[in-house]
């Protein structure tokens, strides 16, 4: 209860007597003053008083009460407001919590959590296959600045300008050549390890005019003019049209959305994707390998070697006794450490060449079936011709 409950009483009592006793005293005065002045009777009878109030002190005493009856009035109403003034405060002052931005608020730095740890575990696994030891399966993951063989491009009837000149690869034209220059991609090395995703970009951020341009096959055809297989990339080339394998179907557009949440969960799947093809590899697409005359199959992660030309049955078994069961682990695996598995597998293995074995399961392991049926159209028992 607040302090006016108590203090209002007391000031109107304490009015009240204030008046009252002013009265009183009034009345005293006047009846001793009358007693004074009155004759004395012989009658034993005391004199009669006059019982009658003056006007103005009843009119006083009437508004006391009135006044009164204001103030008690007025505390009843301050009192009836006062809790309905609190609750108002009080519910002004509540922190609202809206529990479902709340839940939402933890997903997204749950995905973000995921992200870190898949960017992490794709460059711990993206360190891992990057072979220690030179060979030509360095050629996988790595793109080293080996010299161009001209001649060789000559021979295979390829014109190559300069070692910066990306127009070799078909579909890349000079005004492309100076975007991906100016993008900082200036050596078919370098092309090589840009994914098509990447390019794409290059091209969208340069205007409409580039945007029929189709980088599918760029990096494919960079990894073959880089390590100077030019008779490899004139067979693919002459599948090609206008840098695009025949039954390839126009290019999709790429989802784009201003929506957080959406980024983050085609971040976190294309991670998750990433991080399963450095594991395990990619799945063979079964229906193009048929389409340019293999028939692939993988039972239980183990792809069929067979389908790499050089390798028999007794080699496939061979190499997956040695542990590795998919293309993109062979396609890992360096040349030197192929010839160990087979000089240990014995004299009717032994004199296998296995020199283009990683690089075809480079090719597999990508699913670009046409572009190794291409280049086997070109190898003589999985060697290239002298």
């Amino acid at each position: 209860m607040s302090l006016a409950c108590f203090v209002w009483p007391f000031l109107a009592g304490a009015l009240l007597a204030w008046l009252l006793g002013g009265l009183l005293a009034r009345r005293l005065r006047r009846t001793a003053a009358m007693r004074e002045h009155a004759p004395v009777e012989t009658d034993d009878a005391d004199t009669p008083i006059d019982e009658h109030e003056p006007p103005d002190a009843v009119a006083r005493l009437q508004s006391a009460h009135a006044a009164i009856d204001e103030l008690t009035a007025r505390v009843a109403e301050l009192e009836s407001t006062r809790p309905e003034t609190v609750e108002k405060v009080v519910e002004i002052e509540k922190p609202v919590d809206n529990p479902a931005h709340l839940a939402r608020i933890a997903e997204l730095e749950a995905d973000n959590a995921r992200i870190g740890a898949l960017q992490l575990r794709v460059t711990e696994l993206d360190g891992a296959t990057r072979p220690s030891t030179p060979g030509p399966a360095a050629d996988v993951m790595s793109a080293p600045d080996t010299a161009i063989d001209r001649r060789a491009a000559r021979a295979a009837g390829i014109r190559i300008e300069a070692d910066d000149d990306l127009t070799v690869v078909e579909g890349i034209g000079p005004k492309i050549n100076e975007l991906l220059h100016a993008a900082g991609i200036r050596s078919l090395g370098a092309l090589a390890q840009t994914t098509p995703t990447d390019i794409r970009a290059i091209l969208d951020a340069a205007g409409p005019a580039f945007q029929m341009a189709n980088p599918g096959t760029w990096p494919d055809q960079a990894h073959l003019a880089a390590h100077n297989r030019w008779t490899a990339l004139k067979a693919l080339q002459d599948v090609l049209d206008g840098g695009v394998y025949p039954t390839a179907s126009a290019r999709p557009k790429p989802p784009r959305s201003s929506i957080a949440e959406a980024e983050s969960a085609a971040r976190v799947s294309q991670l998750e994707l990433k991080l399963a093809e450095l594991s395990t590899g990619r799945a063979p697409d079964v229906e193009r390998a048929r389409a340019a005359g293999f028939r692939v199959s993988r039972v239980a992660e183990r792809d069929d070697f067979t389908v790499v030309e050089g390798i028999g049955p007794a080699i496939n078994e061979l190499i997956h006794a040695a542990g590795i069961h998919t293309f993109a682990g062979l396609a890992r695996t360096p040349v030197d450490v192929i010839r160990h598995i087979l000089n240990a597998g014995g004299p009717n293995v032994a004199l296998a060449r296995p020199d283009t074995w990683p690089a075809q399961a480079d090719l597999a392991a990508a699913n670009q079936w046409e572009a190794l049926k291409a280049w086997q159209d070109v190898l003589d028992g999985g060697e290239e011709p002298s």
